[in-house]
């Protein structure tokens, strides 16, 4: 079984420094993955002054007109004529550390700063090119809900080639996807040979993606809680990193405060309800002096009207130090998967939907409001912190070791909608469940016409 190391800690507690501290000591031979290229920039130049001696070469299709494996092979030329004695640290970002052979790089340590989803899902449309679909890809359990993608054997003639025309590139990256190693490429079955609706795709990365280094160290926030740890830790075993971090100087449940509006979970629809929940916040923390807030691009415009446009940062505030200096922050945000989505991930791999909800959305609002003064661990300063509903309150008071009774609640007016007797199509979730059904029925019919 293979054995991937881990480093888990709080926003703030100076994880990544602690890494480059470690680097610069031992020196050796790095890849070293992050979210985004700013990201990577940063960390780039930390190590420089860190340890002179190392050489940092980015990996960055955006400035290249070479392809990321093309620039890798580059650069491993590179190393062998011209650093072969020299520390060195390879920088590329997550996507393309997935989309690489790292064969050759077996004397490198990888490092993965920041935890990724393994699993993609997403929907293309084929309505246009029909015909190539079944060309060149087959599903290789096509009576089940969700099934393995595979080339058919034109499919596998086609990539031997390499050799796409205009029509087959409509299909080439899902093929090369289908028969990519150490990693999956399934499809929903029910939309498969259906062209008029889209098909959805569900493309899943294995651990064995990086047995070819000679060590692996995973570094995050909450790592036993993320969806990659849930997934990999079925097939790898995870040890902890003994590496020390930083100690606060006040803990934080002597420092945050918590606002939640609604005891209705945040979502699109409830956002979009005739009561406008959004806009009556807006209102109520206009004379509160957020000084830094987030919502759905969808609603930033009509927030914007209210709250200051220049206080306004992504949901995904990864890899910002420059927000360190605030001490009230707002969360008016919606990050759950759709039903599609949450299906697949219990189907395929025993995730609930609480638990997928737990780590897409609050565990991104925990990322956010940590970008406050809350990060600093120096700092005794309190922080006000505002979010949408309960449930994200409560999570946060977890993580923040506060009582439950130390939240409050400044409630928004909002009508129950009227349910309207209109029929709708099922959803996949819905579809997988009456699949089940059936099956366990016909199960049990089959056993009782042998009894």
């Amino acid at each position: 079984m293979i054995t991937y190391n881990f480093l888990s800690a709080e926003c703030g507690a100076g994880k990544t420094t602690a890494i480059i501290n470690k680097m610069a000591k031992e020196k050796g031979r790095y890849v070293y993955a992050a979210p985004t290229i700013r990201t990577l920039n940063q960390t780039l130049e930390n190590l420089k002054k860190a340890a002179p001696s190392f050489r940092c070469i980015l990996i960055n299709n955006e400035i290249s007109t070479a392809t990321v494996p093309e620039q890798l092979l580059s650069a491993k030329t590179e190393i062998d004529d011209l650093y072969n004695d020299v520390p060195v640290t390879i920088f590329v970002t997550h996507a393309a550390l997935t989309l690489c052979d790292w064969s050759p790089f077996t004397a490198f340590n990888l490092i993965v700063d920041e935890i990724t989803e393994p699993v993609r899902i997403w929907a293309e449309d084929f309505r246009t090119h029909k015909d190539v679909l079944a060309r060149y890809l087959q599903l290789e359990t096509p009576d089940e809900v969700v099934s393995r993608v595979i080339p058919t054997s034109e499919g596998n003639l086609l990539l031997t080639s390499g050799n796409y025309d205009k029509v087959q590139k409509a299909v080439r990256d899902l093929l090369e996807l289908s028969a990519r190693k150490r990693s999956t490429l399934y499809a929903m079955s029910e939309s498969w040979n259906d062209y008029r609706t889209q098909k959805h795709f569900i493309h899943s990365f294995e651990p064995s993606i990086f047995q070819d280094f000679a060590s692996v160290l995973m570094v995050g926030d909450d790592f036993e809680r993320s969806i990659l740890y849930r997934i990999w830790s079925k097939e790898i075993h995870f040890q902890a990193a003994n590496i020390q971090m930083r100690k606060r100087k006040v803990p934080l449940f002597d420092r945050a405060t918590i606002t939640y509006f609604s005891d209705r979970n945040a979502s699109m629809t409830f956002f979009n309800s005739k009561d406008d929940p959004l806009m009556q916040i807006g209102k109520k923390l206009q004379d509160r002096d957020v000084e830094f807030w987030t919502t759905n691009a969808d609603y930033r415009g009509k927030l914007s009207r209210l709250l200051s446009s220049e206080q306004f940062v992504s949901p995904k505030a990864h890899g910002q130090n420059h927000l360190m200096d605030r001490t009230s922050v707002a969360w008016l945000c919606a990050l759950k998967p759709a039903n599609d989505d949450a299906a697949v991930y219990e189907l395929l791999y025993g995730i609930s939907r609480t638990e997928l909800v737990e780590w897409r959305e609050h565990n991104a609002m925990y990322q956010f409001v940590m970008r406050s003064a809350l990060r600093d661990f120096d700092s005794n300063e309190p922080v006000q912190v505002y979010v949408f509903d309960r449930a994200q309150a409560e999570y946060l008071a977890d993580r923040f070791g506060l009582s439950e009774g130390s939240i409050s609640c400044d409630p928004v007016t909002i009508q129950p909608t009227q349910p309207r007797n209109k029929k709708v199509a099922m959803t996949n979730a819905e579809r997988m469940k009456r699949y089940r059904e059936n099956k366990k029925w016909k199960a049990t019919m089959d056993e009782r016409m042998k009894g």
